[in-house]
Order: C-alpha cells, then sequence, then structure tokens
C-alpha cells in the first residue's frame, strides 16, 4: 500500500496526495465563489459528492433555477438545448467513482462535454493531467474553480469547443464522455472527436444509465474500437440509478486493465435503426 502523504488544500485544509487511494477535496464556500465573476451571477450553492476515501466538496449553481429561468424558456422555443450542465447527472458521479480507483498518472485526459467536470476532477485526483472541454463558457468557469480548489497539485485546462463544428487541440490517453450521447444529433460530432483526438492506445470512457441513444452511439463505437462494459450504482437525491459504463480502446491490454478483468468480448449494444 502506497503510504499517505498529508499536503494542504487550496484553502489550507489538510489533504491526502495518496494517488487512488484517498480523495478528500477541502471545504469551499459560497462566499469564495462569489467573488468569481463567472460564478457569481447564479445563485449558488454548496454540493458533497461521496467517492470512495472522501468527497468531491464543489460549489454549484441551484440547478432548478438555472433549468426554470426565463432565458432557457425563450431559448427553447427556438430550439436551443437547455443548460444541462449545471446538473450532475449520475453518470458524471458513476464515471468519477470508476475513474478514481485507477492510477492515472502520466495520462492526458478530457472531460468533453465536461458539465461541472465531476468525471475529469476525479481523474486529477487520479493523476492525470485534465482538459475540460464544453461549448458553454459558464460550465468550464465552475468545472475550473472546483478543480483548482480541489487540489493545488492538479494540471487542469479548458478548451471552449462545439464538438460538432470544432476539433479538440492536442491528443489524449483518456477520453471522459458522461452522459452526452442522449441525442442522435450529438454523435457524428462525438465520433469525430474520439477519431481525431484519442492516442492511438488511448481509452474511452463512456458513461450513461442506459439510454436507447447511447445504445446507438455505442455500437457505432463499437464498429471502430473493441467495447467492454461494467457498471455502478449511484445513489443521488434518495434514488438509486444504475449507470452503464462502457469501455473502449483499440488496446486489448489497456482495455483489460480498466475493465479490471471483465471479459473484453462483452456483447455489443445492438444497433437500432431510426431515432428514439
Amino acid at each position: 500500500m502506497v503510504a499517505n502523504s498529508l499536503g494542504r488544500s487550496a484553502c489550507g485544509v489538510r489533504r491526502c496526495r495518496c494517488v487512488g487511494l484517498c480523495l478528500w477535496c477541502g471545504p469551499v464556500s459560497v462566499p469564495e465563489a462569489k467573488a468569481d465573476p463567472a460564478l457569481r451571477r447564479f445563485e449558488l450553492r454548496r454540493l458533497r459528492v461521496p467517492l470512495a476515501g472522501g468527497f468531491l466538496n464543489l460549489v454549484v449553481p441551484e440547478s432548478r433555477r438555472v433549468l426554470r429561468s426565463v432565458e432557457v424558456a425563450e431559448g427553447a422555443r427556438i430550439g436551443r438545448e437547455p443548460p444541462y450542465w449545471a446538473r450532475i447527472w449520475p453518470a458524471s458521479v458513476g464515471l468519477a467513482r470508476f475513474v478514481r480507483g485507477q492510477d492515472c498518472r502520466k495520462l492526458r485526459a478530457v472531460d468533453l462535454g465536461c458539465g461541472l467536470g465531476v468525471a475529469g476532477m476525479a481523474a486529477g485526483l487520479a493523476g492525470a493531467t485534465v482538459t475540460f472541454a464544453d461549448r458553454d463558457p459558464d460550465a468550464l468557469a465552475f468545472a475550473a474553480w472546483n478543480a483548482n480548489r480541489c487540489g493545488p497539485d492538479l494540471a487542469v485546462a479548458t478548451q471552449k469547443l462545439d464538438w460538432s463544428r470544432e476539433r479538440l487541440r492536442g491528443q489524449f490517453d483518456l477520453m471522459l464522455l458522461a452522459d452526452v450521447s442522449y441525442s442522435q444529433r450529438h454523435h457524428v460530432g462525438l465520433l469525430d472527436q474520439v477519431a481525431s483526438a484519442l492516442a492511438p492506445d488511448g481509452v474511452v470512457l463512456h458513461a450513461d444509465p442506459g439510454r436507447p441513444d447511447s445504445d446507438v452511439f455505442l455500437a457505432a463505437l463499437g464498429r471502430k474500437l473493441t467495447v467492454g462494459m461494467t457498471s455502478r450504482s449511484v445513489k443521488q437525491d434518495g434514488i438509486v440509478s444504475e449507470v452503464r459504463l462502457s469501455v473502449a480502446s483499440a488496446n486489448a491490454a489497456r482495455l483489460q486493465q480498466w475493465l479490471g478483468g471483465v471479459a473484453t468480448d462483452c456483447p455489443q449494444p445492438a444497433e437500432e435503426s431510426g431515432t428514439s
């Protein structure tokens, strides 16, 4: 077992720095967050996300207020997608718990469509260099603010990206996709990002709650890479959700490593025709 070495968080609170064993982010405060011009436009609250050995202590927007705002209602009338980034979804928590159990040292990770960045923070605490990528600058602001307070040793960057029109800058060993394949209109863009930005022996980690449209995405991904699957149960707001975790790679050894003994020839999801 690796011995713990205790350091101090950005808030001056002692925290464990051991990789992959004990994760603890020191307390953050709403008043501190309100000092940031990008965050103070929102109604804010503190949230603790349990991970093995500790918590991610975050400041997040009051998602119900964001999703029910007049601006969102007006955007919906012209076909604009709601700001789903403002909520922490069970898939992102399940993916974060999966990633934190891995040794991600020396890996370049991207949390694509990061939202509040929970999965990316877990990868960073496991040792990865993390890029948060999202089309919404508010999502990037929250992800970066929380990550920078989660640990002074976390190496994080952000990219503002519309994956349907732009390409990720750089190559990544680890691509985190937390519940981003919920609509088939996103699939071509996501697959293009995998093709252009995933390193030759890289790994895609995809999490979803078993959405039919995600079945279609995973079938398409399975035609390019070998896909294996496992799952995690996530309890959030008193509701238990089953999160499907899919691991994809062209490297069978890497796939086996991430799945921890689960067979790499897991049944592929059935391809569906048309839209759901």
